[in-house]
């Protein structure tokens, strides 16, 4: 009896802590200020938070009563992320990816109505939850609203390949250096100029492929430029791609972008 009784209590114990866990748990998911969702090992749907509903413009009940699958949904598999998901639900692994998700077809999918329509881009953390042997129990995704982070990457992007076209219609050789004294930007006319393609030039300093004592002079100019911001003016001798000696006249000038990162921005002049 006594054994019995202390089974008892223990299981009594047991079963406080699991349901304190669940409130603690169903708490932070509701008023978590991040979407998020719940999904039973199969891939339907078995929670989700009121800020969820907000970013998908769906009603919680409708959206879990509406059989909805992860994995059958055809908004879900056009962003081609099904094999990130398997890894969550059947390796139970941590993933995150960034999707362009379409609210209209998931609707349509799912013939259930939602108030927003459009794209979204999203950010997304996929967390498996294991039971004491194991198991997938759930798999929790959260969602974040990316829309402003990948308008400015686009805007950026556009203003990257602008510049790029702009620099490269320049008959002169252009080129801007790091505090390194690397290649971050080159133009055509370079790449011409050294018999050297852009992927071989960027992140490189020319002491790769440059003679010792041209090198030795080039980076004695760009040090004096990054330290002293004085632009500078010099006739100089450089190696081309065919091996040849050219005398060239180099302007180089300091720029200093919004985060203080110096840089040098030199153009050449074949003479």
């Amino acid at each position: 009896i006594l054994i019995l009784t202390t089974n008892i209590k223990k299981r009594k114990a047991v079963e406080k802590e699991l349901k304190e866990s669940e409130y603690y748990f169903s708490q932070i998911f509701e008023q978590s200020s991040t979407s998020m969702c719940l999904y039973n090992p199969d891939g339907k749907f078995n929670q989700v938070n009121e800020e969820f509903c907000k970013m998908f413009g769906v009603e919680a009940k409708s959206i879990i009563n509406s059989g909805y699958n992860v994995f059958e949904n055809q908004a879900v598999i056009d962003t081609g992320v099904i094999p990130v998901l398997r890894e969550v639900f059947n390796e139970k692994k941590n993933r995150k990816w960034e999707i362009n998700f379409d609210l209209g077809i998931a609707s349509n999918s799912l013939e259930t109505p939602a108030s927003r329509k459009g794209k979204i881009y999203l950010e997304v953390f996929g967390h498996p939850i294991l039971n004491n042997r194991g198991d997938l129990e759930y798999v929790v995704l959260q969602h974040h609203d990316i829309f402003e982070r990948k308008q400015a990457e686009f805007s950026l992007k556009e203003s990257e390949e602008y510049l790029a076209n702009i620099i490269n219609t320049i008959g002169d050789p252009i080129f801007v250096k790091d505090e390194q004294f690397r290649f971050v930007l080159v133009n055509d006319a370079l790449c011409t100029l050294l018999g050297k393609t852009r992927d071989e030039l960027v992140g490189t300093t020319g002491m790769e492929f440059l003679p010792k004592d041209q090198m030795d002079h080039f980076l004695e100019v760009d040090r004096k430029v990054l330290s002293s911001g004085e632009d500078t003016l010099n006739e100089e001798l450089l190696t081309d791609g065919d091996s040849a000696i050219r005398t060239i006249v180099t302007k180089k000038t300091r720029y200093i972008d919004a985060q203080g990162a110096k840089f040098i921005v030199g153009v050449i002049r074949d003479i």
